[in-house]
């Protein structure tokens, strides 16, 4: 089953620019479902389609946030890394960047949010080396 990892030593990828002051990502991966209740039935029943994915990745700025900035409108492959001491276990896939914000305050540092989900010619995301 493999030993759990910690958080602090992730990856993040865009292209051939790896975010170096990234300091939180997350994923979701979804299913699409269609409703096929019938009058009889006596529980909603539902069908698979398609699945989807969508995340954020945060980075410290000012180094990557031009990055961050620029990929936003564009579709590039991207790579999480849970952990760069092992580049054999990442997701990857051709991603849609949607959405660049900025925040910070006088309790703490300014980071960049960068917004994604599947892109056009994308498959979507898919895990490679997990046990």
């Amino acid at each position: 089953m493999g030993n759990p990892i910690h958080g602090y030593n992730g990856r993040i990828q865009i292209g051939t620019d790896i975010i170096t002051n990234a300091n939180a990502w997350d994923l979701s991966i979804s299913l699409n479902t269609v409703e096929v209740t019938q009058f009889v039935d006596a529980h909603v029943r539902n069908v698979g389609g398609q699945k989807a994915a969508s995340g954020t990745l945060t980075a410290f700025q000012p180094l990557d946030a031009k990055v961050l900035m620029d990929a936003q409108g564009t579709e590039a492959r991207m790579w999480i890394y849970p952990s760069s001491g092992t580049l054999t276990s990442y997701w990857y896939g051709v991603m849609l960047f949607t959405e660049f914000s900025s925040s910070g305050s006088t309790t703490s540092a300014v980071i960049s949010t960068l917004g994604f989900t599947n892109g056009s010619t994308s498959s979507g995301i898919t895990a490679y080396g997990f046990a």
